[in-house]
């Protein structure tokens, strides 16, 4: 059994000089000694369990490409004759700039639901969750008649791509190596423009439609 220190050992240990407890430190790796080892450490990039990962990988790009097709499609529809004439619109203007604010103001009051839903039941969950919210909504605002339907669509959409994206960032940021972490967060990030020209082709190919299909596909 250990014994139990005397008052006086225990000033006498609070007395101990902040010199001496600073010099802790100095076992510590410096930044050069860190970067040495990651580059001795670094695996092969093609190894079997890196090509695994770089399948799990494309799943999370995947969310960052939905972050950029659906953060963009919006700017598309407003020069379709079938969507201005269904909600009213003009191409610009308060009530179109309303509408497409209401992605933003969904993504901003998602904030503080993003951590828990990153720590809760881990990153996975919190990204499956976003995406069932993300899909749920789609089909609110594709099938909308009216600009109310709409805007609780949008902004229920943007409330859930924000989770997505908080998660799915976080989630691959942790499981890639270090070494290879800032070459495929890269990536991650490059497909959210990859997502904005998907949404341009898209509303551009469906323009030749009759009706409202014309602005429900891209949707």
């Amino acid at each position: 059994m250990g014994s139990l220190q005397s008052p006086d050992e225990e000033i006498k240990l609070s007395k101990e000089p902040l010199e001496k407890i600073a010099s802790h430190d100095e076992g510590l790796p410096t930044r050069q000694a860190l970067l040495e080892a990651l580059k001795a450490e670094r695996p092969s990039p093609w190894s079997p369990n890196l090509r695994k990962l770089y399948v799990f990988c494309l799943i999370a790009f995947l969310c960052s490409l939905m972050n950029g097709y659906d953060g963009s499609i919006f700017g598309s529809l407003p020069a379709l004759d079938s969507f201005r004439k269904q909600f009213g619109v003009q191409k610009n203007g308060s009530k179109i700039g309303y509408i497409s604010a209401m992605y933003t103001v969904g993504a901003i009051c998602s904030l503080p639901f993003s951590g828990p839903a990153c720590d809760i039941r881990g990153r996975k969950w919190g990204t499956f969750i976003g995406c069932i919210i993300v899909v749920a909504c789609t089909f609110v605002s594709a099938t909308a008649r009216g600009v109310p339907q709409f805007v609780a669509g949008r902004f229920l959409l943007g409330f859930g791509v924000n989770i997505v994206r908080s998660t799915s960032s976080i989630w691959c940021a942790e499981v890639c190596p270090p070494a290879y972490r800032g070459i495929i967060m890269a990536f991650y990030n490059c497909t959210y423009a990859v997502g904005s020209l998907i949404a341009a082709g898209v509303t551009r190919g469906s323009a030749g439609y009759e009706g409202n299909k014309s602005w429900q596909i891209p949707l």
